[in-house]
């Protein structure tokens, strides 16, 4: 949610409400988009959702007698919503207007994608000379209003979305290498932050006790509860009490010691039993609660009884157990005893140290919120920083969490985190044991100090001081709590060790893969590399070297060369692969694999994989890349950055409004640097950890950052906003940790204040530089080039009908398109769209239009439109449809023309040519540079044959040459008038063998059936395939060929999920071979189909739902504003736009949406067949959704479709829903012969037209136009029955047109 400024009193009112905050449901005024209702109450009223259903887009009748509390509606893709409106004159008064005559006929028609016969109607606006201005005006009230209703939002934080939950638990490691998982079982919270003052000390004795002491017992009281400390905190007013009393007792304590010296109250065995100060109590805690285990003589004894108890692997103890119980240590105290006058060691087990390996602390996590902008401020001026505050069941003292602030509001004090997640303090659940948990945002800032005290040096009498930084956390803003967060302790299952660790090499890359598991979140992979091959087969002898441990690693070590030497380490990641750089000088790497952390409900063992290794040598690279420049491609339409070729990899740093902060690299460099303190001791200081908030939060907003790869010499952007001015630079990076760990020259010197203790052991700030001289291998920067991304130019294509012309356009980095038509001497605007599709209708026949079409950005945050050039187009409605012509070979001198038939044809000629048929021209200095010559054919035509009988539809040329090539035009005439006119289309066929045509892949079972065109030239095909596992790996090196003798092949027994690739080509009895045809995989699985989308108003959300795909996991549900790509051979659409979001607030970082992850976490992952969509989407924009069916996690098992020369997941026909926006009609007798007809405000409308019919399927007239949200039909005739319809036209949240219509309403005049 874009954050604005609030001007004159509403701003005084802003701040007044900011001051008197409080701790409460703190929520914020959202200026969420939520579709207006109107509650209906005649009885002759529809939902005007139901005129147009949801089903797959298909229209339904709306005979509802009831208006339901609905606040979205679907839509045609490409039909009006408007039953054919026809209409010749529109005017637009500031009120209304009357008496238009015009006809609608209400059969509502869906154009037809392929023929263009029936055609939708638009409304035609009416401009002056002034058009632009009043556009420009339009344009900006829109852009108010959307800022007025901002306003109405204090500048809170978002609502957090997207808590979760997972296991935490310590680990043991085995010597194998397994996990053990454990908890401290009991964990206590002794301690507790209250309002009060603490003990006054001078040179460590106390002279004044804090406020919450008790003088009678002699400890410091808490309101029923006494604590044995008291403690200061960096909070004014605050102190911290610790060690809480859980018996207090008056009097002698001999009466509760047992044998072994301990305590025994309450059924209870303490080690100790503290002493109140001077008033004859004392008082026990928890944490000094323990088991007694035996007394033994002597120590030897004693640890015998401890190893009695001991769980080993191998040597090494990893826990004891105890009588049933799990402690992760026993302990010994020796005790005088009086009576044998010995000592005694007493054995026994703490109550803190028992652990358990069934139960489990809770890791909470949420989606981070921003401040909105780099440089948030409170009205003192003060930086704003985001925290959290966690309740658990219901507690709002969650302590245990790192960092503290007061709200003086209350003077209460709350714990709060500044990270996105946290431990769940003292929670420890067994299985099936669950917590409930709410988070929220606070805005705090922080106020710091240096505090000086002074102490007594005790050996000479002389005093120093100590300098400490306090640092106070101050409340400014509360955001409002999330939802609860339930998280229930279920068993967990146990995950096999990891398989199929393969590693490759690729220049400078090593990829190493392995076989993904379901129920992993990411995997560890370990890895050693060398400067000499190492004695490794096998995970033992990896862990061996990786331990340096063993008897392999012992002979390593005592054959090692003075330059002999290797490197280990490990990383995590989420895919089943990761790539790494080669290395300089340590060729030979070796890798192990085992799980990391897991999904909720499983874990691992940790066992490691079997070692996998590769072997390759590369040197250190880091060159500067030169020439950097902007390259227009595309005939200027677009652009890239470009270099000169460079053997590195590159990084590209993106700055936006020409602001280059300092330390724009410090993620990649990873630098840090040495400095001596006062006892001279080497310290290490980290670039990263000197870097204010504001430099951060200036990187963070200020620099995008591009890896490239430098041997392309260019790189394309996709994601750079339009109209904001780019800085670009580009450095090469060497990521080899060998030269990482070389010291270098300073990349950066940095002046700090460091904390210094000095010989008189004052600790003080002083001002010192460190050199920055351990970073990651980088070049210098390049040379600097800007460029302002401009919006594209969009390409535009045509079809033409008979009444109208349909524009469809390649989708760039747009919102949309503002379409204008030439009408007389001046450009109209027609209609602004962010759809990719738009249809001109109720257009004259066989006239020529002319448009002119511009793409548009808007960047909402900035409220700045952008523009591209303009495209300028003609096209021409046609009194017929278009032809479509098909050429097949049907013998081996004949061929076979089929076309479609066109409506009102006379005639067909055929004409027809080969390749023989041709002048050659030498061209010199034309189309290419240089010397070299371009040869221009001139076809020549021949008509074969003039088809009279307009049914015949089809024509076979015969005696043809064999090796020719024949090219074909069909013209179809028709009269237009008195005028005899054509279209025609041509179409090619070889007379000789060609690459088989259509291959067509069919899953059926464990088999793929392939079939393609047959070739009346071919004696036989040979069909080549490859068969891939689930996981896209081969299953063979070398492909398969066979021989078919007919057109299909039958390749069998493929294993659950795999798949394959194949390619055919046809042979002669010669065997002479055609071209291998394009790749073509086999598809996995079906697309999701009956797709539909409506406005769930008790989820306030958008409901998807779609029919079940045989053999899928998990689905993936996108949205767009733009109709997806459509192959019309396959019957499938794209999938394109976002994932839908589960949850969503109106934060404006990038982790305000929370996608599903039902299957193993995979993000979008759905495993049922209905989904909601919450993301805070835009009033008056239509979105369509897309539904791809996926199989496993980490397999390609997907559905797909064909697109260009490669596939695309697939979806069924989309849902679309124009959201936001309803309009519902009633009416009303007011005076006699005049109906009122009214309906509910529409946000984003401009005007609202009036419909009326005397039959409810009849022919509806335009009878009024009006901004008003009533409308007076005085020529409404008495005694007759009307029905009425309210169309609304308006501009959406992204300034495009949107248009919709209420249900048709009926009424019978009064006498």
């Amino acid at each position: 949610m874009k954050r604005k400024k609030l001007t004159g009193w509403k701003r005084m009112a802003a701040f007044a409400m900011a001051l008197t905050l409080t701790i409460g449901d703190g929520a914020s005024v959202w200026a969420a988009v939520v579709p207006q209702t109107v509650t209906e109450t005649a009885a002759q009223t529809e939902d005007a959702m139901e005129a147009v259903g949801a089903t797959e887009q298909t229209e339904s009748e709306a005979d509802s007698e009831s208006v339901e509390n609905d606040n979205g509606q679907t839509k045609e893709s490409e039909a009006a919503e408007v039953s054919e409106v026809t209409e010749t004159t529109e005017k637009v008064d500031e009120t209304e207007t009357e008496g238009t005559t015009e006809t609608v006929n209400n059969t509502e028609t869906t154009e037809d994608t392929e023929n263009n016969d029936e055609t939708e109607s638009v409304e035609t606006e009416t401009e002056t000379e002034t058009e632009q201005e009043t556009e420009k005006e339009t344009e900006e009230e829109t852009e108010e209003e959307t800022e007025e209703e901002e306003r109405a939002a204090i500048d809170k934080p978002s609502k957090v979305i997207n808590v979760s939950g997972e296991r935490n638990c310590y680990t043991l490691t085995t010597q194998s290498g397994k996990l053990l998982r454990y908890v401290y079982v009991n964990q206590f919270q002794n301690g507790v932050i209250v309002a009060g003052t603490p003990d006054e000390r001078v040179d460590y004795k106390i002279v004044k006790r804090s406020s919450l002491w008790d003088k009678t017992v002699g400890l410091y009281k808490y309101g029923n509860d006494y604590y044995g400390q008291c403690g200061s905190t960096d909070i004014d007013g605050f102190v911290r009490l610790y060690y809480k009393a859980e018996t207090i007792i008056k009097g002698n304590t001999e009466q509760y010691k047992d044998a072994y010296g301990m305590y025994k109250v309450n059924g209870k065995t303490y080690l100790y039993m503290q002493t109140c100060d001077r008033t004859g109590y004392h008082y026990i805690t928890e944490g000094d609660e323990i088991t007694e285990i035996g007394m033994c003589d002597s120590d030897e004894e004693c640890q015998n009884v401890i190893d009695r108890y001991a769980v080993k692997d191998g040597d090494k103890v990893i826990y004891y157990n105890y009588n049933g119980h799990f402690y992760k240590k026993l302990q010994s105290i020796r005790k005088y005893d009086s009576k044998s006058k010995t000592y005694k060691y007493i054995v026994y087990a703490g109550r803190g140290y028992e652990i358990s390996f069934e139960k489990s602390n809770v890791k909470i996590s949420w989606n981070e919120i921003t401040n909105d902008k780099a440089t948030l401020k409170n009205k003192a001026g003060d930086l704003m920083k985001v925290g959290y505050e966690v309740i658990c069941d219901g507690n709002t003292n969650v302590y245990g969490m790192s960092g503290l602030f007061l709200d003086a509001s209350e003077g209460k004090l709350h714990a709060m985190t500044p990270s996105d997640h946290e431990i769940i303090p003292y929670v420890v659940l067994s299985q099936g044991q669950q917590v409930n948990v709410k988070v929220r945002a606070v805005y705090y800032h922080e106020v710091t100090d240096i505090k000086k005290a002074e102490y007594k040096n005790w050996d000479d009498n002389s005093r120093y001081i100590v300098e400490s930084k306090q640092t106070k956390y101050v409340a400014d803003m509360y955001g409002q709590w999330s939802d609860v967060y339930t998280y229930k302790n279920e068993v967990v299952k146990q995950l096999s060790a990891v398989t199929g660790v393969k590693a490759s090499v690729n220049g400078k890359k090593i990829t190493v893969s392995w076989n993904p598991q379901n129920g992993a979140s990411n995997y560890q992979l370990f890895y050693i590399q060398s400067s000499k091959p190492l004695n490794i087969t096998n995970a033992d002898s990896f862990l061996q070297f990786y331990k340096h441990g063993g008897s392999l690693y012992d002979a390593y070590v005592n054959t090692k060369g003075e330059n002999d030497s290797f490197e280990t380490d490990y990383t995590y990641a989420v895919k089943p692969y990761c790539d790494f750089t080669v290395k300089s000088a340590l060729p030979y790497n070796y890798f192990c694999v085992r799980l990391g952390a897991t999904e909720d409900g499983y874990y691992s063992d940790g066992s490691y994989s079997e070692a996998a290794n590769v072997t390759c040598n590369v040197n250190g690279n880091i060159p500067v890349v030169k020439n950097l420049k902007i390259e227009k491609t595309e005939n200027g339409q677009r652009w890239q950055l470009s270099w000169t070729p460079v053997d590195a990899d590159v990084i590209i740093y993106a700055f936006e409004d020409g602001k280059i902060p300092a330390y724009y690299n410090y993620e990649l460099l990873s630098a840090y640097g040495y400095y001596t303190d006062g006892n001279g001791a080497q310290k290490k200081l980290y670039l990263e950890d000197i870097l204010t908030e504001l430099q951060r939060k200036e990187i963070k907003s200020y620099v995008h950052a591009y890896k490239a790869t430098g041997s392309y010499g260019a790189y394309s952007f996709s994601s750079l906003k339009p109209g904001v001015k780019y800085t670009f630079v580009a450095h090469t990076y060497d990521t080899d940790s060998s030269l990482y760990k070389v010291q270098k020259k300073p990349v950066y010197t940095i002046n700090q204040k460091i904390k210094i203790t000095d010989n008189q052991k004052n600790e003080i700030y002083k001002d010192m530089s460190v050199g920055m001289t351990y970073y990651m291998a980088m070049s210098a920067a390049s040379n600097m080039v800007s460029c302002t991304e401009k919006v594209s130019v969009p390409y535009v294509y045509t079809k033409a009908g008979k009444n109208s012309i349909k524009l469809s356009f390649d989708k760039g980095n747009n919102t949309g398109y503002e379409i204008y038509r030439l009408s007389g001497k001046k450009y109209k605007k027609i209609a602004t769209i962010t759809d990719r599709i738009y249809t001109d209708q109720n257009l004259k026949q066989n006239t020529k239009y002319t448009y002119k079409i511009r793409s548009y950005y808007y960047d909402p945050d900035r409220k700045i439109k952008s523009y591209s050039e303009y495209k300028n187009i003609t096209a021409s409605t046609s009194r017929v449809n278009n032809i479509e012509l098909k050429v097949v070979k049907s013998s081996k001198n004949s061929a076979k023309l089929i076309w479609t038939k066109v409506s009102f044809a006379t005639k067909y000629e055929i004409y027809r040519t080969s390749e023989l048929d041709k002048d050659v021209t030498e061209v010199k200095n034309s189309l290419n540079s240089g010397n070299s010559a371009n040869n221009v054919y001139n076809s020549k035509y021949e008509l074969v044959k003039t088809i009279t009988n307009a049914k015949t539809t089809s024509y076979t040329d015969k005696k043809l040459k064999f090796g020719e090539k024949y090219t074909y035009i069909v013209n179809a005439y028709y009269k237009d008038g008195k005028a005899l006119k054509y279209i025609s289309r041509s179409a090619s066929v070889e007379m000789q063998l060609e690459a088989p045509k259509n291959v067509v892949l069919t899953n059926k079972g464990k088999n793929v059936n392939a079939k393609w065109d047959a070739d009346k030239f071919a004696a036989g095909y040979q069909v080549r395939y490859v068969i891939y596992d689930k996981y896209g790996r081969k299953k063979t090196a070398v492909p398969t060929v066979v021989t078919a003798k007919k057109n299909k092949y039958t390749i069998k027994g493929l294993a659950g999920g795999e798949y394959v690739n194949v390619s055919v080509r046809a042979y002669t009895s010669k065997k002479i071979y055609s071209e291998w045809t394009a790749e073509k995989e086999s598809t996995s699985l079906a697309a999701a189909k009956s797709i539909k989308a409506v406005y769930d108003t008790k989820k306030k959300a958008v409901k998807i739902t779609w029919k079940k795909v045989k053999g899928a996991k998990y689905y993936k549900v996108y949205r767009s504003i733009s109709m997806p790509v459509y192959n019309s051979d396959e019957k499938l659409y794209a999938v394109s736009g976002n994932l839908i979001a589960k949850d969503s607030n109106d934060d404006t970082g990038y982790e305000n949406e929370a996608c599903y992850t039902d299957y193993y976490g995979e993000t979008g992952s759905v495993t049922k067949t209905t989904a909601y969509d919450r993301a805070q989407l835009k009033s008056g924009v239509t979105y369509y959704y897309t539904v791809c069916a996926y199989g496993e996690k980490g397999t390609r098992i997907a559905s797909y479709m064909s697109y260009g020369s490669g596939t695309q997941y697939a979806s069924g026909k989309p849902a679309s829903i124009l959201y936001g926006v309803k309009i519902a009609a009633k009416l009303k007798n007011n005076k006699k012969g005049t109906v009122t007809v009214s309906y509910n405000k529409v946000k984003g409308a401009k005007t609202y037209q009036i419909y009326r019919a005397e039959k409810k399927n009849g022919k509806y007239t335009l009878i009024g136009t009006t901004k008003k949200t009533t409308f007076a039909d005085k020529k409404a005739k008495k005694k007759k029955t009307y029905y009425y319809k309210v169309v609304v036209n308006g501009k959406n949240a992204l300034l495009a047109d949107f248009k919709t219509q209420s249900s048709a309403v009926k009424i019978k005049v009064k006498k």
